[in-house]
């Protein structure tokens, strides 16, 4: 990859928007010791000094950075060289394509885009600019994985693969529904999907090694208000998606949508001669 040129010597980052998650990823560019906040831009420029002032008061930089009342403003802001987009999926096109014209490197939250020609007009306007994009699923980035791809292919490892079951889930409330803008279909159009199905499907295209399924078949289970999903990359290897309103799952014999889990984050692939277990925090072998 080319290594694309950084005005200081430590990343300058603007976040564009005061989302909940922004506030991990300030402590995290914190601790990285490679990079510094300068700004925090929202349509309001007293909720971005709000933002700003809390996240001071736990993971302080030695310059507070500046508040902006416009997402524009602080896209031309000399600076900045890099910027961070948790903006709702519904709305973060808009403003990732301003940000490359801009001349500034992104990071911006997942899924990338509304389709995939979406996301290869972001790739193109990004290229054309010379700015890198980054989409912000972590787990792409574990050390965990070149593990687990070396189980996969070791003629050795789990055998031929038979099936892949993995879930994402929350418990969504009542407030969750009603209030969290993740349940705001204009804002987040492919609901549960979006949120949290990114996640399980790139898993098991992953272990796929990006291999698209060869057939889809989509069906509506009313009583639970959820959709299923058939997928088959071929006779033996399939797989169900089951999306409703609390929680998007890629699973294995699963007849419902249990809505009181509070959190489950599972990946499973079964060989012929073994299974590997991916949990939130560990990797242990299922005989």
């Amino acid at each position: 990859m080319t290594k694309l040129p950084i005005r200081s010597e430590k990343i300058r980052w603007g976040f564009l928007s005061t989302a909940g998650i922004a506030k991990k990823n300030w402590r995290a560019i914190s601790r990285s010791e490679e990079g510094v906040v300068r700004a925090v831009a929202s349509r309001d420029v007293n909720s971005a000094q709000r933002f700003i002032d809390e996240c001071q008061g736990n993971c302080p930089f030695g310059t507070a950075p500046e508040a902006f009342g416009s997402y524009q403003a602080m896209l031309d802001s000399k600076d900045i060289d890099a910027v961070y987009i948790p903006l709702p999926t519904g709305i973060r096109k808009e403003w990732i394509l301003a940000a490359a014209k801009s001349g500034k490197h992104i990071l911006a939250e997942k899924p990338a885009a509304l389709s995939a020609a979406d996301v290869e007009e972001i790739l193109d306007v990004c290229k054309a600019n010379g700015v890198q994009y980054m989409d912000g699923v972590m787990f792409m980035h574990s050390q965990r994985l070149p593990q687990l791809r070396e189980t996969l292919k070791s003629p050795s490892g789990i055998g031929a693969i038979k099936r892949i079951a993995t879930q994402f889930s929350f418990n969504g409330d009542q407030e969750f529904r009603t209030k969290n803008i993740r349940s705001n279909s204009q804002y987040e159009p492919h609901g549960s999907l979006g949120d949290l199905g990114w996640y399980t499907i790139r898993m098991i295209l992953w272990v796929n090694e990006w291999r698209m399924p060869t057939s889809r078949v989509a069906s509506r289970r009313c009583k639970e208000k959820a959709v299923r999903i058939r997928c088959r990359w071929n006779s033996l290897l399939r797989c169900n998606l089951i999306m409703g309103s609390r929680q998007a799952s890629i699973v294995r014999l699963q007849p419902s949508i249990s809505n009181g889990v509070t959190s489950v984050e599972r990946k499973e692939v079964f060989g012929s001669t073994i299974s590997y277990c991916l949990a939130t925090d560990r990797m242990s072998a299922l005989i």
